[in-house]
């Protein structure tokens, strides 16, 4: 996750308006709130913006919103790999020319 918002906004020299990013309180997303207060998403020069879901329902809509923003506005693709027992994998594609 960490990666995915570095790597993302580094594509994007102009200034950009806050990013807001969800997670959950699944204990894998520990990663990102450490980064946050560690500085380095301000070390990059990122505005990240955490936003916490508090039930499965309203990260099932983000997901959806996020689906429909990746595809329709940015004309790219979302994709969910989910292996049982492994763990699940999220690839996301947005052309860097639209």
């Amino acid at each position: 996750m960490v990666s995915l918002i570095v790597n993302a906004c580094s594509l994007a020299p102009q200034q950009l308006a806050p990013l807001r990013v969800g997670i959950t309180s699944w204990a894998g997303f520990d990663i990102v709130l450490y980064a946050q207060e560690a500085g380095l998403f301000k070390q990059r020069g990122l505005d990240v913006q955490l936003i916490r879901f508090e039930n499965q329902q309203d990260s099932t809509m983000g997901m959806a919103i996020s689906y429909q923003i990746i595809t329709e506005k940015h004309g790219g693709t979302l994709r969910c790999f989910s292996t049982p027992e492994k763990g699940t994998d999220l690839e996301i594609c947005i052309p860097v020319k639209h």
